[in-house]
């Protein structure tokens, strides 16, 4: 990550992703690196399913159309608020977890055997 990009996420309260194709793929640099384990709060459009971060548990995730409603709710509501702050405990405690294993190989195949309905390797 550069340094401005790393002092920018550092300070964010939320990390916007939206893709740029058509493609909806998990973009792990962005949402995890420079959002999640900045503190911020991730909010993007919808992107391919991770075997542990899941969205309304650990991310928010709406059609790009209705972001703007989305981020509203956040960041005025109440409950929006109180939602926002679910989903960053969440988050930080599967970041700081001892078992924290999604970047282990052996775990991610399993994963994409499962979404491709294949047998476990």
């Amino acid at each position: 990550m550069t340094r401005l990009a790393g002092h920018v996420a550092g300070h964010s309260k939320i990390s916007l992703n939206i893709h740029r194709d058509e493609f909806p793929y998990f973009e792990w640099h962005r949402m995890v690196r420079q959002g999640m384990a900045s503190g911020a709060l991730v909010v993007t459009d919808p992107c391919l399913p991770h075997p542990h971060l899941r969205p309304g548990e650990h991310f928010f995730e709406e059609e790009a159309r209705h972001i703007p409603n989305l981020l509203e709710w956040l960041i005025f509501d109440v409950d929006g608020q109180r939602d926002a702050q679910r989903v960053l405990k969440n988050t930080a405690d599967l970041l700081s977890s001892n078992e924290a294993d999604f970047v282990r190989t052996d775990a991610i195949l399993s994963f994409l055997s499962k979404q491709l309905g294949g047998t476990e390797p």
